[in-house]
């Protein structure tokens, strides 16, 4: 089979032509392809067999030399080709030649799209993306999955304006008539939060979704304690029931709050602890950050019972403050920290760890929450984490509360 030698070098140029541009590249140094290299150029010129090879090679160079797509070196005698070099001024010629988007226009139309979604999301992801292009850092992922990217763009504006919670594959067909594209995505997903989130968050892909109230399954929201409440107009008495009784989410606009002794309410964090854990009134099961059904649930009992006392129990580390901190912003309450101060954890000296990450990273994260106007009554135990380099996790002192 014959070889387009004008195609094969024009590749070979283009091919180191694009990895110096998403270097970001200014392109001083010539782009060149070596023809009396064995190794490192134009290989089949200078092989054993290249008299098969030779007139067909020099007319290719000499037309894509005609056409001004490169300029060439030759050997005074015998006149063979020593180099060619890429004329970086007619780019878009060798483009067409080989039936190619160039990579340049590539880059333009994925910024020219996200200026022109210009919402929170897109400008926030086009500088940060045009900061790392500046340090001459790579960004070709973006460019090659521009179509991956700007989905997931538009999933997080979708999801700032989300009011309900919903399953993940009834939004992803509301957004693209394709109940697996989000789920097709997530890694693209994961790396835009990663760059588009504020600097003191340190959430998972999953958690935010949670966060904004979008599941894989129905939720539910897990009660337990004392208090009369009522759902459908069905009354029922939890320290009669003496179990665990689980709402879903979708029943939760349905459900009011009669009464609550002491009226007091405790969020747990963990579920192991929600198990155990005994304290007057009710207990709540938060699972982390929480959704738009728990704030609503929570909300409704503040709306039921008035007044009514909020305590959150949690890990005392960056996860636990930071959901208490989300707790606060999403709900509005005066929320409570019980068992989160320092007094526990001079208590339990003996139960406390360091932290699994590296400690310098995970102190400087802690230290950011001190920033955090959501938990200015937590700086305190905050700082003396920071300090001491230690945290307490929630299961191995709830068993002795």
């Amino acid at each position: 089979m014959l070889i387009n030698h004008k195609l094969e070098i024009c590749k070979k140029l283009i091919n180191i032509y694009e990895e110096r541009f998403k270097a970001g590249s200014d392109f001083k140094k010539k782009i060149s392809l070596p023809f009396n290299d064995s190794k490192n150029g134009y290989e089949i010129y200078v092989s054993e067999d290249s008299y098969k090879h030779k007139e067909n090679i020099e007319q290719s160079v000499h037309e894509l030399k005609i056409s001004n797509i490169v300029n060439v070196t030759y050997d005074k005698f015998p006149k063979d080709i020593i180099e060619v070099t890429l004329n970086i001024e007619n780019i878009e010629k060798v483009y067409e030649l080989l039936e190619r988007t160039s990579i340049n226009k590539l880059y333009t139309d994925f910024f020219d799209e996200l200026t022109k979604i210009n919402s929170v999301t897109s400008n926030k992801l086009y500088a940060k993306l045009t900061g790392i292009h500046k340090k001459k850092l790579s960004i070709y992922n973006y460019i090659k999955n521009a179509d991956a990217y700007l989905d997931a763009v538009k999933v997080f504006d979708a999801l700032n304006n989300l009011k309900e919670d919903i399953m993940l594959r009834n939004f992803s067909v509301q957004l693209f008539k394709d109940s697996k594209r989000i789920e097709q995505i997530k890694t693209c997903l994961e790396n835009t939060l990663n760059l588009v989130k504020n600097e003191d968050e340190d959430i998972s892909l999953d958690d935010y979704f949670v966060s904004k109230g979008l599941f894989k399954n129905p939720t539910f929201t897990y009660i337990k304690g004392a208090g009369l409440l009522k759902i459908n107009d069905q009354t029922i008495d939890l320290k009669k029931l003496g179990t665990v009784c689980a709402i879903l989410s979708n029943s939760i606009k349905n459900t009011n709050f009669i009464s609550i002794p002491n009226q007091a309410v405790t969020t747990i964090e963990n579920l192991t602890t929600f198990h155990y854990h005994k304290a007057d009134g009710l207990i709540v099961y938060l699972g982390g950050f929480s959704n738009h059904s728990k704030v609503g649930f929570l909300k409704q009992i503040a709306a039921n019972i008035s007044p009514c006392c909020f305590y959150h129990f949690g890990d005392i580390d960056f996860g636990g403050f930071s959901i208490l901190s989300h707790l606060r912003r999403e709900t509005n309450l005066n929320i409570k920290p019980l068992h989160m101060d320092i007094s526990t954890l001079k208590e339990n000296e003996g139960l406390t760890k360091k932290p699994n990450e590296n400690n310098d990273a995970y102190i400087c994260k802690l230290k950011k929450l001190l920033e955090d106007v959501n938990l200015a009554d937590c700086k305190e135990v905050i700082n003396y984490i920071c300090e001491n380099k230690i945290i307490l996790e929630q299961e191995t002192i709830g068993v002795k509360l």
